[in-house]
């Protein structure tokens, strides 16, 4: 059962049932194992009691559980009425049942007389510390730890020195934290959830009981957990130290804290914490020994392979060995090489089934790829292992509000100036659509309206009306087709007429992923463009892959033919470098441009401006430049995975120098806050300043998900 391996702890309580009928404790085993695997109906056959079933403390038993199965079942006046006939009776007020008639009550919402349950107790028969500590037990196990808090807090003021119950309280206000990171964020928390402030409010307890109790393992590791919620990473890994130094093979204490150095270096940096403490690990094997994939019988979950004469102690180290080498290699490839890291989730889910780490990546891996439903899959696994996982429920709603419809609003503005005139004009763009889901998070149809607002320097304002549609559906799971068309009209110079992109999308096995597309746009970089009503058509072919974990590429071609006769040849190579992970991240960004006009423009001389212009647009000849800079990302809030809550920062500093020995200064800032997980908000600005060149923008961006 502690590896919710179910229907063979069934099968197994049930052939001790079938040779002894009257073996209560196994069959009370075998009714909790039916409700945990939602066998329901059998559940509740086993615990109604039979005529052969004379002990009074028996039956009193097999009521209690069925009061349970029938609050498992949504049966909560059934549930009420089994557990106040109990309560009537004369010694019938145990914890497990005060706590059953509590959750019926609170279902019914019958709040007072909830309330008036928890206060039955302790009795003669269930004294101070057995009631304080089951009620809080019961109501961890179903997320409540506000209950389990104020029980143990009555509980605590007349015992203040109990270690058990300030290590049980610990951990309930460990579950209840999660205003970790700022005061100013409190994402993901209900009225009155964060007691108060934003510290680590569980420490505090453990504290408490190492000041009396140093060796003490349970309030040590509640204390490491309880700084790495809270980012006090330092302090986190000086605590998990200690606890190696008590228990040095101890595998689960070892994986913990490899998995806090993931979040917060990097994966490298967890490497010495993964490997065997047992000496199984052979060097040059795949934890050491690179990236390989060739794992052997460990990685498809078949048996491991152990020498003769192994003994059982050995080879239970193996299958420890094994577990913490697959997680560490499923780890390393989670985000970069994410089809190999799938099978991997997948083999140590079926060798450790509560392994709640490895659910959650694994809905991380398909959710990084874009395949939302298999993600909302993995994490409702996670929590039928456990309910009360928070960051999985925040992903698995937050992953369900993306396939519900959405609507999503824009404005963006951009203003830009130089080039002798050619770039010449300001540009509003204010937008909203309505997204219909199709599948995946990214499949959907949406429907929306733009206004347009050109402003160039030499003639009037052009308002532009258009409406527009967008459809993207897979055909297979790697497989992507997009298409767009907006209808535009504008009140001078630019024909009424329909531009598009169209095209396809595939992603490789090794994560590569290659995109082409056909398009026509219009060309409104100043007012002499409008005027002649420039428009092109052309193909674009872009691609992106991550050669190494920490260093992605990326690059496209476009061709375009333009209505005035003229041709463009365009490709950039973009490279980027990750130098700092976790919370912080730091990467180094490099490009290289180039664009060649089969003509260039031709202003004519004695003009008005750019009044007659020949390819009224920035047309160079074999025109290039190289951009170098870094990009600082941070997080605000307390989660940083994805589809968490998110709220961060990021800004990037660059310098460019092009072709023609001129130089340009580059910023770029964006911040996105997800208010909720129905409400996001993002903007971002971007400045570029030469001698020869100016541009500014600022964009906002609004999504709405309704339920």
């Amino acid at each position: 059962m502690e590896q919710h391996l179910f229907d063979e702890a069934a099968a197994t309580l049930q052939s001790l049932l079938a040779r002894r009928s009257d073996n209560i404790p196994a069959r009370l085993l075998l009714i909790q194992t039916l409700r945990k695997s939602k066998h329901f109906s059998e559940a509740e056959s086993l615990a109604r009691p039979r005529p052969t079933d004379i002990d009074p403390r028996h039956q009193f038993a097999l009521r209690t559980e069925l009061g349970y199965v029938l609050l498992d079942q949504g049966r909560f006046a059934e549930a009420s009425r089994e557990f106040q006939s109990l309560i009537d009776l004369m010694d019938g007020i145990t914890p497990d049942v005060a706590y059953g008639f509590y959750r019926a009550q609170m279902s019914l919402g019958h709040t007072h007389a909830a309330r008036g349950a928890i206060l039955l107790g302790p009795t003669p028969t269930s004294p101070p510390a057995e009631w304080a500590t089951i009620i809080a037990g019961r109501a961890l196990a179903d997320c409540d730890c506000a209950l389990a808090g104020e029980v143990l807090d009555q509980f605590l003021q007349l015992f203040p020195q109990q270690l058990a119950a300030l290590n049980l309280r610990g951990e309930a206000a460990h579950q209840c934290d999660c205003c970790c990171c700022n005061k100013a964020d409190k994402s993901g928390c209900g009225a009155g959830e964060c007691e108060g402030t934003c510290g680590p409010k569980a420490a505090g307890y453990f504290h408490q009981v190492l000041e009396q109790s140093p060796d003490n393992l349970r309030a040590r590791l509640g204390l490491a957990r309880s700084l790495v919620k809270h980012h006090h990473f330092d302090e986190a890994f000086t605590e998990y130290e200690r606890l190696i130094e008590y228990q040095p093979d101890n595998i689960n204490i070892r994986r913990e804290l490899g998995r806090m150095l993931d979040g917060w270096k990097g994966i490298e940096h967890a490497e010495q914490w993964y490997a065997s403490p047992f000496g199984f690990q052979e060097s040059g094997g795949p934890l050491f020994g690179g990236v390989g994939v060739g794992f052997g019988d460990g990685a498809s979950g078949g048996p491991i392979r152990l020498l003769a004469g192994t003994s059982f102690t050995e080879e239970a180290h193996a299958r420890s060995d094994e577990l913490m080498t697959t997680e560490y290699q499923a780890k390393y490839f989670r985000g970069w090489r994410n089809r190999c890291a799938i099978p991997l989730y997948e083999g140590l889910i079926a060798r450790e089934p509560t392994n709640e780490e490895a659910y959650f990546d694994l809905g991380q891996v398909y959710a990084g790829m874009d395949r939302t439903r298999c993600a909302i899959d993995a994490y409702r696994r996670l929590m039928e292992v456990n309910p009360c996982h928070k960051e999985g429920w925040q992903a698995y709603q937050r992953l369900r509000a993306e396939l519900r419809p959405q609507v999503q609003s824009r404005f963006d503005f951009l203003n830009q100036d130089g080039r002798d005139g050619l770039a010449d004009i300001r540009v509003a763009r204010p937008s909203v659509a309505a997204r219909f889901p199709l599948g995946d998070a990214n499949e959907y149809l949406e429907l929306g309206y733009r206004h347009m607002i050109l402003r160039p320097t030499d003639d009037g304002v052009n308002h532009g009306e258009v409406g527009f549609f967008r459809l993207q559906e897979k055909l297979k799971a790697d497989w992507l087709l997009f298409g767009e068309v907006d209808l535009e009209e504008y009140d001078y110079g630019l024909q009424t007429r329909p531009t598009f992109e169209a095209g396809t999308q595939y992603t490789f096995g090794n994560d590569a992923v290659i995109r082409g597309l056909g398009f026509l746009n219009n060309v409104f970089a100043n007012g002499e463009s409008i005027r002649q009503d420039i428009y092109r058509t052309g193909l674009q072919v872009e691609g992106s892959w991550q050669p190494l974990r920490r260093w992605q590429l990326s690059g496209f071609y476009r061709w375009a033919d333009y209505s005035d006769n003229n041709t463009l040849n365009e490709f950039a190579l973009n490279g980027a470098y990750q130098i700092l992970r976790g919370r912080r991240q730091l990467r180094g960004l490099v490009d290289f441009n180039f664009l060649d006009y089969a003509e260039q423009s031709v202003i004519p001389a004695g003009s008005f401006g750019i009044m007659g212009t020949i390819h009224p647009y920035f047309a160079p000849e074999s025109f290039s430049f190289a951009t170098m800079g870094l990009e600082w990302k941070h997080w605000l809030s307390c989660d940083n995975f994805q589809w968490a809550d998110q709220w961060w920062y990021r800004v990037y500093l660059g310098g460019r120098f092009d072709s023609q020995s001129e130089s340009y200064f580059l910023f770029r800032g964006e911040m996105l806050k997800d208010i909720s997980s129905w409400l996001t908000w993002s903007v971002a600005t971007s400045v570029i300043s030469s001698e020869v060149y100016d541009e500014n923008s600022i964009s906002t961006h609004g999504i709405i998900r309704f339920p």
